[in-house]
């Protein structure tokens, strides 16, 4: 009876060791980049402007405070043809252009907004226009359906300006 009772107390031992290390290890794990990141982009598909054409990236905050965002267009290897980091103002639209700089080559670009949290995604209404220099005619609209979600780490990173 002796022996049963070690044995008994022996296999509880083991199974509350082998649960408080398991759960030990469940929160020690190193967090991984996607929980860790907890920024949020949109980004269109790749168009392409040629010279007297502009690209208008627009996004209009629907939420009730004002986000830090950032507006860019990135050429088709990921380079930073402009950016801009602004403060979207509750209720209010933040829009940025991009004019082809001259020349006969045809720029492919997308354009991205880029953000520090993944819960104003819902919040801001993106667009995308592609006007004529000499008419001012939009050739091109894309509305927010245009637009795809992913994850993007803003480098730099985002900061609040001073005030």
């Amino acid at each position: 009876m002796k022996n049963k009772t070690r044995y008994l107390n022996f296999i509880s031992a083991l199974l509350l060791s082998s649960a408080m290390l398991f759960l030990l290890i469940q929160t020690s794990r190193p967090v991984s980049a996607e929980s860790d990141d907890k920024s949020k982009s949109l980004t269109t598909g790749v168009i392409g402007i040629v010279e007297g054409q502009t690209a208008r990236l627009a996004v209009y905050n629907k939420g009730e405070q004002d986000e830090l965002v950032r507006l860019q267009f990135v050429d088709t290897e990921s380079k930073v043809l402009f950016l801009c980091n602004a403060v979207v103002k509750a209720g209010k639209v933040l829009s940025e252009e991009f004019k082809h700089p001259g020349g006969a080559n045809r720029i492919e670009l997308r354009a991205e907004i880029l953000t520090n949290t993944r819960g104003i995604i819902g919040v801001l209404v993106p667009s995308l226009q592609i006007i004529e220099g000499g008419s001012g005619k939009t050739t091109l609209f894309v509305d927010s359906s245009g637009f795809a979600e992913f994850r993007a780490l803003p480098n730099p990173p985002l900061v609040w300006p001073e005030l």
